[in-house]
């Protein structure tokens, strides 16, 4: 299909097609990275690619219902509470969310849904209202995390340059466990169906690869 450069290029496109009702997140189909918890945690991690919503992704979303207005774009989760990888300490996600003034924005949070507890904790989230919510065109994505269970932690989301989310501070969870899945993006919803994803040119570096917080617009 025709890339953000105007170009020929692969896409990887994922689609939910049935799912629960709005207001249930139902299925999903996420770009899944997935490790053992046994290796180690994964520090320092610069991940980016570009992206694009359809044209009819704002009509998906519905904040007249409850839990039926967020759709995820990005999350890691933490795994090995117990020695099992899918029961984790803690999680960061992007989503987009859709407000009561019927306008998308993104918000992005730290918190212990990963697995492990049976009880909700939101540890940090910041919203954001100002950067666009692209529709039916070409994003650049990207995120970078440096864990840290001390005031040096950070997690930093930028959408085509433009900063969304940028948390300084502890981003561990209560054991201290490692990062076991990646899910670079994720068709899951709280809103109808269908759910779409399409992405391209993944890049994944163990650091800012432009420079600290510098928005890399590759000229392929």
């Amino acid at each position: 299909m025709t890339g953000p450069k105007g170009n020929l290029v692969n896409e990887v496109f994922q689609n939910v097609k049935i799912k629960g009702s709005a207001g249930q997140g139902g299925s999903q189909a996420p770009l899944l990275i997935k490790r053992p918890f046994t290796i180690g945690d994964v520090k320092d991690l610069y991940i980016t690619y570009w992206f694009k919503y359809p044209a009819d992704f704002p009509t998906k979303l519905d904040s007249t219902i409850s839990a039926g207005n967020w759709r995820t774009q990005f999350e890691f989760k933490t795994g090995g509470y117990g020695n099992i990888g899918g029961s984790g300490d803690y999680r960061i996600i992007v989503f987009v969310m859709k407000g009561s003034d019927g306008q998308l924005y993104w918000q992005t949070k730290g918190d212990n849904v990963a697995g492990a507890f049976a009880t909700r904790v939101d540890y940090w989230y910041q919203d954001n209202h100002t950067v666009e919510v692209p529709i039916d065109k070409w994003f650049k994505f990207e995120v970078y995390w440096h864990r840290s269970s001390g005031s040096d932690g950070r997690f930093w989301a930028a959408v085509d340059g433009e900063v969304i989310a940028d948390y300084h501070g502890p981003n561990m969870g209560d054991y201290n466990l490692p990062i076991n899945r990646i899910m670079v993006n994720n068709p899951y919803s709280g809103g109808y169906s269908t759910v779409e994803s399409h992405s391209t040119g993944l890049e994944i570096w163990d650091g800012f690869p432009c420079g600290d917080g510098i928005f890399c617009d590759y000229k392929d």
